[in-house]
């Protein structure tokens, strides 16, 4: 049975709820970290049992820390997690947080799916995200909801703003690199871009393009 899942239905004793197709995806990019100590962030702490998960999945040797607007959540009972109350969508709550760390291994963004507060919250944390560090952003479904600040093809939702990073993994490639400056400065390091059912996956460290020749004879 997939770990994560037998903790979220067995173990956590706190609400929360997710989608079945995630607990797959977490465990494909999420279980190298496991037992090594890394540093968990989640956007969207909400009842606390998705944050407690964390906990049990990780163990005792790791930093996690859960980001929520509401200051409720300093209320909840999670021994050995930290909790930051602040807007995903500002970018000075995002400067003062990344003053108090120094890298980040895992980021969930389960927040609040506003294309502002997706594509904020990655621009100002992925210069936080470790050498081999996962980024997932989820219930990006959102990209294609007005009152989320999406439709199909806007240019200015995260499901758009992610397919733009896959000219970044190209750029060689381009005759007159015409990628902005800006997002080819900030993803230039990112190594792989994952695609899933309301899903998007980053993963830190970009590898050198060669090419191998074989000479048959």
């Amino acid at each position: 049975m997939n770990s994560l899942r037998f903790i979220f239905d067995n173990v956590i004793t706190l609400r929360s709820d997710k989608w079945d197709p995630y607990f797959e995806v977490y465990e494909t990019y999420f279980s190298k970290f496991r037992n090594k100590s890394p540093v968990m962030v989640e956007v969207g702490v909400q009842g606390g049992g998705s944050i407690e998960m964390w906990k049990h999945y990780f163990g005792d040797g790791a930093t996690i820390i859960g980001v929520d607007n509401n200051p409720d959540i300093l209320n909840l009972d999670i021994p050995g997690v930290n909790m930051e109350v602040g807007d995903q969508a500002n970018s000075d709550f995002w400067d003062s947080f990344n003053e108090k760390i120094d890298t980040i291994d895992c980021f969930l963004d389960d927040g609040g799916h506003h294309m502002d507060q997706q594509i904020t919250t990655f621009t100002k944390i992925w210069p936080k995200i470790s050498e081999g560090g996962v980024y997932i952003c989820e219930d990006t479904h959102t990209s294609y909801w007005a009152d989320c600040g999406g439709a199909l093809h806007h240019p200015y939702t995260f499901v758009e703003f992610s397919k733009h990073v896959i000219d970044i993994l190209n750029v060689e490639h381009i005759p007159d690199r015409t990628p902005p400056q800006e997002l080819l400065e900030l993803t230039a390091d990112v190594g792989s871009v994952h695609f899933y059912n309301s899903m998007v996956v980053f993963i830190k460290g970009k590898p050198a393009f060669t090419r191998s020749i074989v000479n048959h004879k």
